[in-house]
């Protein structure tokens, strides 16, 4: 059944390529796909991991420590992990697609196109955050008339490492502003 949604939705995004309303429904759909779902290859890992983190050290130098941060946060408001997924995977969908509908003319297209990726990699959650918040650096990097949207993009660069360590590459386009 999600295959044929998924379907349906790429078909009438080719056909109604601009259409805001129906990109919101396939970032809706992808929410409720991420959000929802109690299993995948990482699942019980993400889950245990979410568990064990109630206990956060608060180290600074930890692995990972924004990540543990957010699941300690979350555990200790007493949220589910389901619950904790279904916040971090709108929040993240959220600034895709905030940052998408602002610089692409065929928005539902591209929405479309976006499900592939999003079909790879929302098993990895750390990642996912972590892609999310890049993302949304480089578009305040190269997109904002601000004198220290270097600074901020540096801050954001150290927060998704803090999340998920592969973030630190992304510092090289600190090389590729002018």
């Amino acid at each position: 059944m999600i295959l044929y949604i998924s379907i349906l939705l790429t078909l009438l995004a080719i056909v109604f390529s601009k259409s805001k309303l129906l990109a919101k429904v396939i970032f809706i759909h992808m929410w409720v796909l991420w959000g929802w779902h109690s299993w995948n290859g990482d699942y019980d890992a993400y889950s245990n991991m979410y568990l064990e983190n109630s206990a956060f050290s608060g180290k600074l130098l930890d692995y990972e420590v924004g990540y543990k941060l957010i699941n300690y946060i979350f555990s200790s408001l007493g949220f589910s992990f389901q619950f904790f997924q279904i916040i971090i995977a709108f929040v993240v969908l959220y600034v895709i697609y905030k940052i998408s509908s602002n610089l692409v003319r065929h928005i539902a297209l591209f929405s479309a196109a976006y499900m592939l990726i999003f079909f790879m990699e929302y098993v990895f959650i750390r990642n996912y955050i972590a892609h999310a918040l890049i993302l949304y650096g480089i578009y305040l990097l190269f997109n904002a008339h601000d004198s220290r949207r270097r600074f901020k993009f540096f801050l954001i660069l150290v927060l998704a490492t803090s999340i998920h360590i592969s973030s630190i590459i992304a510092f090289i386009f600190l090389l590729a502003d002018k």
